[in-house]
């Protein structure tokens, strides 16, 4: 919970390390209980500059995330506070799985 506040209380550049730390452990932060919380603010508060490794990380799992407990959240974020491009992504690649979710 305190990592959470500080990214939504600090500016981006202090809670860059933040993100860097996430880094090739993305998915599975995304299906723990209290870092996908933390991965959702810094989805929503930091630049997208900081936070592209980890979404590149996140949008090859799409599918696999949008139908788990705790990473449904953050692919939800992501359509959110993603560009353009991270949201064509995600629906190209959840509609042909539409069915199953």
């Amino acid at each position: 919970h305190v990592l959470q506040q500080c990214v939504v209380a600090m500016p981006a550049f202090q809670v860059r390390f933040v993100a860097e730390e996430l880094r090739g452990g993305a998915i599975e932060a995304a299906q723990h209980n209290t870092r996908s919380r933390v991965l959702e603010r810094l989805l929503e508060h930091c630049p997208c500059e900081d936070t592209a490794l980890l979404v590149d990380e996140l949008l090859c799992a799409v599918p696999k995330l949008s139908r788990h407990a705790f990473g449904n959240f953050v692919i939800q974020r992501l359509l959110e506070h993603g560009t353009p491009r991270q949201r064509a992504r995600i629906v190209q690649a959840i509609l042909p799985k539409v069915c199953q979710l």
